[in-house]
């Protein structure tokens, strides 16, 4: 087994559309892209965000390793769950015969240096680049632009006061057998508080989210936790701070966030 460990992530948005969507599949089997969607914001019209869902249809992992298109300078990876490697390459997984969600709340692509005005219904082409299903073609459909403010609203996120400690976390993992990883959550200058959910919010103080290549688990109010047997492959772990009142802790309008990669 193999860990390697990864930096803080942070994202900012959670936007819900709907598109067409397109099936690829290759010679280790295929990737189902679907809803592919792209938002921009009122202070930042020339960049924009990458939506969308995808399921892997074959036996094996895959890795969505980047993407291209003309429309923009340069396209990259977001959020608090994208992995890197021991290089620095970013990455996402999509586990074998399931799927993977490329949101706010996650990790998702953006499209920097857009150079020209963006329509709403306009189709983007994009290429998508899997290690193993290869280059995908795609259309993202263009959403209305939606002031960064708004965003924010519906990305359910709270920033801490200036005279707030900002949290912090650090992972750390250890293999338990069977496929399975005991992960040490460490979080500094915040309270986990079990009996505190749904209650009003307090200043560092509540609970967090766990996830696994994408998906939500479930919640934490313990410093570590032990997951699943998961199949060969490498797998994204990554834990999400939120208030009483289920908001996510953020700074500079991106939740907080740490993430780590593990290999079965």
């Amino acid at each position: 087994m193999t860990l390697r460990i990864l930096g803080v992530g942070l994202a900012a948005v959670l936007v819900i559309g709907a598109a067409a969507f397109f099936l690829f599949r290759g010679t280790s089997g295929g990737v189902l892209v679907e809803s592919p969607r792209l938002v921009a914001t009122d202070t930042q019209p020339g960049d924009a965000m990458v939506f969308m869902t995808l399921t892997n249809t074959s036996d094996t992992p895959d890795i969505l390793m980047g993407a291209v298109s003309d429309y923009a300078g340069n396209c990259g990876f977001h959020g608090p769950t994208v992995g890197r490697d021991s290089k620095g390459e970013e990455f996402v997984v999509v586990p074998p015969g399931g799927s993977t969600a490329l949101s706010a709340e996650t990790a998702h692509l953006e499209l920097l240096g857009i150079d020209e005005p963006l329509r709403e219904g306009q189709l983007i082409p994009m290429t998508l680049i899997f290690q193993n299903a290869g280059e995908v073609a795609i259309k993202a459909r263009v959403e209305a632009l939606v002031p960064r403010s708004e965003l924010t609203r519906r990305a359910g996120l709270y920033e801490p006061s200036a005279d707030e400690p900002v949290p912090a976390i650090t992972l750390t993992a250890q293999p338990e057998g069977e496929g399975r990883w005991r992960i040490a959550v460490d979080i500094g200058d915040f309270n986990l508080d079990k009996s505190a959910v749904d209650s009003a919010h307090v200043p560092n103080q509540g609970h967090a989210h766990y996830y696994i290549d994408n998906v939500k688990i479930g919640r934490l109010f313990a410093p570590e936790f032990v997951t699943d047997p998961l199949p060969p492959g490498p797998h994204q772990i990554a834990v999400t701070l939120n208030t009483n009142d289920h908001r996510a802790y953020a700074k500079d309008g991106r939740p907080i966030t740490a993430t780590i990669t593990v290999e079965n």
